[in-house]
């Protein structure tokens, strides 16, 4: 089926390389897959409802360059992690709607 054991459709991998060479391309793999999975989850490069093919590349742009902030974010440590500045709103929001309608239910 593959030319080597270790050949899997576009990518192959050496059966030379040692252990600190196939951890460093695992490395570099889990990298990729984080990005793919943040710009997805956080920045909504998937969620877009148009068709127009200049929309759909702005629409990528301004995705792409979100990113590119929240990572800025964090390598100047503003935030720890990607997903800290998500939450931090999700939560900042909860605590006000809890906030806002606990105020009338409860009466001292």
């Amino acid at each position: 089926m593959y030319d080597s054991p270790l050949q899997m459709s576009h990518l192959s991998i050496s059966p030379n390389l040692n252990p600190y060479e196939l951890l460093t391309i695992h490395d570099i793999h889990w990298e990729i897959e984080s990005f793919h999975r943040a710009v997805k989850l956080l920045c909504g490069i998937c969620q877009f409802m148009v068709r127009d093919s200049y929309a759909i590349k702005t629409h990528i742009f301004c995705s792409l360059q979100a990113f590119v902030r929240l990572e800025l974010m964090r390598s100047e440590k503003i935030i720890s992690n990607w997903y800290e500045l998500q939450r931090n709103l999700f939560t900042l929001v909860v605590r006000e709607y809890i906030l806002e309608n606990l105020s009338g239910t409860y009466t001292a």
